[in-house]
């Protein structure tokens, strides 16, 4: 675990939820100013899970740009221009850290377990008995996660609400 660091076992996370589960509800859009490129290039917050549009910060018009995993290339001719992106971008908490839905941490550590002992399998580090089990427990706990709230929508949540708040008025007597 200790050759893992806190930003791939995060980025691990939000592949959970955007990949498999796809879930959006914990993404917000922004617009999130870059700065002025060093050497022709600027480095994206890790918290941008897609980027919509990049533009010179003082108007709309849109730059090209090259996207480089972590960093966005430019041409030269925006050595001197201050370049934002508009984008979507996953909920943090107060440390940057991108906040996992409640009822997905199984899904996530498994698929965390699942990725760090992938090379290992593929080195013949562990047997492929082992190896299903990783793989099943880690498609198991997505499963879960995903279907844990396909029935509710607002329909679900006005039914649950009214039958609480009929609940609670025989409790009191009112009904």
């Amino acid at each position: 675990m200790s050759e893992y660091d806190p930003q791939t076992i995060m980025r691990w996370c939000a592949e959970v939820n955007t990949e498999f589960i796809k879930d959006n509800s914990g993404m917000v859009e922004r617009t999130i100013n870059l700065g002025i490129p060093n050497n022709n290039m600027l480095g994206i917050p890790y918290n941008v899970f897609k980027i919509e549009r990049v533009f010179v910060t003082d108007s709309t018009s849109l730059v090209e740009y090259s996207h480089q995993g972590s960093y966005l290339l430019f041409n030269e001719k925006y050595n001197n221009t201050a370049i934002s992106l508009y984008a979507k971008c996953y909920l943090t908490d107060d440390d940057g850290f991108p906040l996992i839905k409640r009822g997905y941490e199984k899904a996530c550590e498994a698929f965390c377990v699942y990725q760090m002992y992938n090379e290992d399998f593929l080195e013949g580090k562990i047997d492929a008995t082992r190896w299903q089990d990783i793989n099943n427990t880690k498609d198991w706990e997505i499963e879960a996660a995903a279907r844990a709230w396909d029935e509710v929508n607002d329909n679900f949540m006005k039914d649950m609400l009214d039958i609480n708040t009929s609940m609670a008025s025989k409790a009191q007597g009112n009904g």
